[in-house]
């Protein structure tokens, strides 16, 4: 009993901390919107952004977990503590080196990273030098929190939690400082754009936050009983054995799998690089539809994962499981999806429209959103249907389906726009896994028509929110106080969630999901 109660414990610090991430992330990206806005350097700066958040993120929902602790865990059991150490302090060692090498060559190449995803920014002038620029001041972020991933990693190995939970929520405070003393720069000159200063800045403060999230779990890890033993970087003769090219043969391919919903992401980013302040919008979409993804992408990498690994053999132990999640991930994403296409104006307007950002950016960035949201459910389905590859280590079909997406989004944007391809792609990818994964599900007449109903009750929420939204516009325009719109905001979003609570309460779903039990 005391066993749980720890679990129970941990998991509390674990999402207690996630909130608070999320919310933090959420302020600075109100606060970025304010002092930035959109246009050039507003453009250049996100680009610049987006490409060490991309990796920030795809870490952070376990990408690097899900191939170190499995492996240090049975090497601990194997061979003892002193080996794993011994393992764990080569692996950092390598990592350590490996990561300032690959920062130096992307230094170097700043300009042509810059070119393949946002190719568009040739057409602007100086944007494409100036988006160069902010990624060489930003691009140590990446070597900064790509061992800080690996050491948490360790930390989880170990049961140590809180250090690994808090240190993202520490990054996403000191950002917000850093936008605080832009903003208290720029208030005295509130039309004249932004400064390229001011993006130079920010962008020093993303790789400033790195540094930070890496001293936090460094010192964490310093602290533990069963810190690792520092060893050199091995010669090359021997990296493979000992160290991190051990590990890269198992985490390495499931980093790339994983980050296949951002590459599709990441693909929707250089098509907007052509259209002037295009990529602002995009970004601010995209991180209110990153929101409900987060919490789906952790849950399903930190919980769904260990139902898979440990040589479980039979179908039947797997599929209630990935049903359940399945299942679960739908119960929320399409509400969430429903909710953002309902109240997508609202949402940008509340969150974003002030400083820089005006009412023609919020009615562009709410049409992106809205877009957007119609490829919610997919995307959420592909970070579960992906966990049985992950598990068994077949990486190839997560792989294919990801490039699916990627040709079927640039194809796609040929006809429509960006929003609406992006949501194409991830259908195509989810569709893909869920093909590939098709034995691993029990499929039956009730989970068909489960799914079913909690479709109809996000339809029937989201009706009833988009008639709710009609009737609070006068409390919701730009000349109320801000405090009075997001309080009405807020109220919309709890009766949405009390509407479809009610609703989908018959069906099972999240309940399910809590419970790990599947659809049978």
């Amino acid at each position: 009993m005391s066993g749980n109660r720890s679990l129970v414990r941990a998991g509390t610090v674990v999402g207690a901390a996630a909130v608070a991430s999320r919310v933090l992330g959420f302020v600075r990206d109100v606060l970025m919107a304010q002092v930035l806005g959109t246009g050039a350097v507003a453009d250049a700066f996100l680009v610049a952004f987006r490409i060490p958040n991309v990796v920030r993120r795809v870490l952070g929902e376990g990408g690097l977990n899900a191939g170190f602790v499995p492996l240090y865990g049975a090497m601990l059991a194997r061979d003892g503590q002193a080996a794993a150490r011994a393992f764990a302090g080569r692996a950092i060692g390598d990592a350590a080196l490996l990561l300032l090498a690959l920062t130096a060559v992307a230094e170097l190449l700043a300009g042509p990273l810059v070119f393949l995803f946002a190719a568009g920014f040739t057409e602007e002038g100086g944007k494409l030098a100036l988006a160069a620029f902010y990624t060489r001041l930003a691009l140590p972020f990446i070597a900064f929190t790509g061992l800080a991933s690996l050491l948490a990693a360790l930390l989880n190995a170990h049961r140590y939690f809180t250090a690994a939970a808090v240190a993202p929520a520490l990054v996403n405070a000191l950002l917000i400082v850093a936008l605080l003393l832009a903003d208290g720069d720029a208030a005295a000159s509130p039309h004249a754009g932004a400064d390229p200063q001011t993006g130079a800045w920010l962008a020093a403060a993303v790789s400033l936050s790195g540094l930070l999230h890496l001293a936090v779990v460094a010192w964490a890890v310093g602290r533990m009983p069963e810190r690792p033993h520092l060893r050199r970087p091995a010669r090359a003769g021997n990296a493979g054995g000992n160290g991190l090219g051990h590990l890269l043969r198992f985490a390495l391919p499931a980093l790339v799998a994983s980050a296949m919903t951002q590459v599709i992401l990441l693909a929707a980013t250089a098509l907007a690089s052509a259209e002037p302040s295009a990529v602002s919008w995009l970004y601010y979409a995209d991180r209110v539809f990153q929101l409900p993804l987060s919490f789906i992408g952790v849950a399903a990498g930190v919980v769904l994962l260990p139902e898979f690994v440990g040589g479980r053999d039979a179908r039947r132990d797997v599929a209630p499981a990935l049903t359940a999640f399945l299942t679960g991930a739908l119960a929320l994403a399409l509400p969430a999806a429903a909710g953002l296409i309902a109240l997508g104006p609202t949402v940008t307007a509340v969150l974003f429209e002030r400083g820089a950002f005006t009412a023609a950016d919020s009615r562009q960035t709410s049409a992106l959103l809205m877009a957007l949201a119609t490829g919610l459910p997919a995307a959420a389905a592909s970070k579960v249907l992906i966990q049985p590859f992950f598990a068994s280590r077949r990486l190839a079909t997560p792989f294919a389906a990801g490039i699916g997406g990627v040709a079927v989004t640039l194809a796609a944007a040929r006809l429509t726009d960006i929003g609406t391809a992006a949501s194409l792609g991830l259908w195509a990818q989810a569709l893909a896994l869920g093909s590939g994964a098709r034995r691993n599900i029990l499929w039956s007449r009730s989970f068909g028509v489960r799914i079913g109903g909690l479709t109809l009750a996000a339809l029937a929420m989201g009706l009833m929110v988009a008639t709710l939204d009609r009737l609070a516009a006068p409390w919701l325009a730009a000349e109320q106080p801000f405090v009075l719109r997001a309080g009405v905001l807020t109220g919309l979003c709890l009766a949405g969630i009390a509407a479809y609570a009610a609703l989908a309460a018959p069906l099972g779903g999240i309940r399910e999901l809590v419970r790990g039990k599947g659809a049978r």
